[in-house]
């Protein structure tokens, strides 16, 4: 059974599951082209905000791609996610930003990392090439990885979580979470319908990290008896929390990045200033990544 047939029916456990929640049947059109929208809203900034979780997704991105190539004798993680370091507002974002909807639409959401033959030629970013000119380089791959930040601390919160419920305090956050959104499982299932090779979720906290196949994704969303699922009213966008120990801890950050101001000044004269990581280390567990992207 190839990897794109396996999930069939936890996908349609899934569907099914998120039709009782209240998610609406248009919401859930899993499979296929996705019409380009006629009109698509091109943000005009990026706030300080933004650009902060940008630099700390960067960061993350990086560290894990570091990680496992240190990690895989065989294999060597490279940049493969439809992205662009030209911030929202400068030349050549609404064109860069556009193209990259109609290519989602089109053939699905490319990861952050894809895991190719060490010896292969492709160099270490190719995320400025185009799909259709890397489907031979995907289907020799292993398969790709959607890489996630989080400033939290995952054992510090566990052991806040502990000590809050031992004094008889209620949590609202029991538990850290894989967050996925309704729109994007749905563009990463074409992927794989495209390319019929596996993707994970890779969750890089400030202290470990934790890794769920969208196989796993779908069978938690189908089974779950306490489905948490956040709906803002205004956009519509569900976004499902999947608890990180239905994960696998795959990894570690065995020295703390540092983090360094960053002072922007942008055309209008407006100074966007946040904190950007710089350095750190993660160390992964190569093979148990590898066994994940097999299963």
């Amino acid at each position: 059974m190839t990897y794109f047939a396996s999930l069939a029916a936890p996908l349609e456990a899934a569907i099914t599951s998120l039709k009782k929640h209240g998610v609406e049947e248009d919401k859930l059109r899993f499979g296929g082209e996705t019409p380009v929208p006629a009109k698509i809203y091109v943000p005009s900034f990026a706030d300080s905000k933004f650009q902060a979780e940008q630099a700390l997704g960067d960061w993350a991105e990086n560290s894990l791609a570091a990680a496992l190539n240190e990690a895989l004798p065989n294999h060597r993680a490279v940049a493969y996610g439809f992205s662009s370091k030209i911030i929202a507002g400068e030349d050549g974002f609404k064109e860069h930003y556009v193209k990259g909807i109609a290519d989602t639409c089109l053939f699905g959401k490319r990861a952050d990392l894809l895991i190719v033959d060490r010896d292969c030629i492709l160099p270490d970013d190719i995320s400025n090439l185009e799909t259709v000119d890397l489907s031979g380089d995907v289907a020799a791959s292993m398969g790709a990885i959607e890489v996630r930040s989080s400033r939290m601390e995952s054992k510090v919160h566990a052991e806040y979580v502990i000590s809050q419920l031992a004094a008889g305090k209620k949590v609202s956050t029991p538990e850290l979470n894989f967050t996925v959104k309704v729109e994007d499982l749905i563009k990463v299932y074409r992927w794989i319908e495209v390319h019929d090779k596996p993707q994970l979720y890779a969750q890089v906290f400030l202290d470990a990290v934790y890794a769920i196949g969208i196989r796993e994704i779908l069978e938690y969303i189908g089974t779950a008896s306490k489905l948490k699922i956040d709906n803002p009213q205004r956009s519509r966008k569900y976004t499902i929390m999947v608890p990180i120990s239905t994960g696998h801890r795959v990894g570690d950050v065995v020295e703390y990045p540092n983090f360094e101001v960053v002072d922007r000044l942008t055309k209008n004269g407006r100074h966007d200033i946040y904190a950007r990581p710089v350095g750190g280390k993660l160390t992964v567990n190569g093979d148990f990544i590898c066994d994940l992207l097999q299963a």
